[in-house]
């Protein structure tokens, strides 16, 4: 038997029960815990992913990806060559462009020239030309030849002479030469190969042509560039380097074959004869 703590009278052992507070009680005084009493259970909180990374703008995460890649390839994340990780891209944006004739590397920009003044500003971006046009009143197109400055010298060894420019040379990185002078404030239609944004400098911009439609040519290209900066084997080098070469191809053979049309003398890449 057994004595309840709250009444007092005598019940069979088996029959009495305990309380949340450890009381033992009868069946007949047994109060069960009101909800109340016990405090609330929140849920947990979400545990963070170790060395998570937050959501960034496209080009930044397409930077990070290609950074991590070639880090991953060159197993080597010391600060030094991940530093100098983008000079390897923009060595190699830089030879692609060079190496590649795209259209999709073309602008089209018009201009002013004034009256009486030879010389001719070039596009901050500008690499080579295609064409030159002058417009006239009635937007007509009149293309202008390209020649040497010296050869432009020779024909108007007077800057005084003016008319409808004829020709156009180089002068320096950021001007032309038009030949005659120009007579009137001319409107021209410049068809030229511009230097596009590095994936470096991409910004919020969003990406750049190569990263996205070349982006094995663009690893490749990286990769010899960073083995070399290792000191790698040159078999490693080489290895790389076909891999490279291959990219190369692919693309001369989408710029300079399958993007390839009848054009016109003019709509092809133009450089000043020596």
């Amino acid at each position: 038997y057994s004595i309840c703590d709250r009444c007092g009278f005598r019940y069979k052992y088996l029959e009495m029960r305990t309380e949340w507070d450890h009381t033992r009680v009868c069946p007949e005084c047994y109060d069960p815990k009101h909800p109340q009493l016990d405090p609330a259970h929140p849920p947990n909180d979400a545990e963070s992913l170790w060395q998570a990374r937050p959501d960034v703008p496209l080009p930044q995460a397409q930077l990070g990806r290609v950074t991590s890649t070639i880090q991953n390839y060159m197993d080597n994340t010391e600060t030094t060559f991940t530093n100098t990780i983008p000079t390897f891209i923009k060595q190699t944006e830089e030879e692609i462009l060079k190496a590649v004739e795209l259209s999709v590397f073309r602008k089209n920009v018009t201009g002013t020239s004034a009256s009486g003044n030879t010389y001719l500003s070039m596009p901050t971006d500008f690499l080579a030309p295609f064409s030159l046009a002058v417009l006239d009143s009635s937007n007509n197109y009149s293309y202008l030849k390209l020649k040497h400055t010296s050869w432009m010298r020779d024909y108007t060894p007077n800057a005084t002479t003016t008319g409808t420019p004829l020709f156009y040379g180089i002068f320096d990185e950021n001007t032309f030469i038009l030949a005659p002078t120009p007579n009137s404030n001319f409107t021209f239609e410049l068809h030229y190969f511009y230097r596009p944004a590095s994936l470096v400098d991409a910004g919020g911009s969003g990406t750049t042509w190569l990263a996205t439609n070349a982006s094995n040519t663009l690893l490749f290209g990286c990769l010899v560039q960073a083995a070399i900066f290792m000191k790698l084997p040159p078999a490693d080098i080489q290895t790389y380097a076909e891999q490279y070469t291959q990219g190369l191809n692919g693309l001369k053979q989408l710029g300079e074959s399958k993007e390839e049309r009848e054009e016109s003398r003019y709509d092809s890449l133009r450089l000043p004869p020596q």
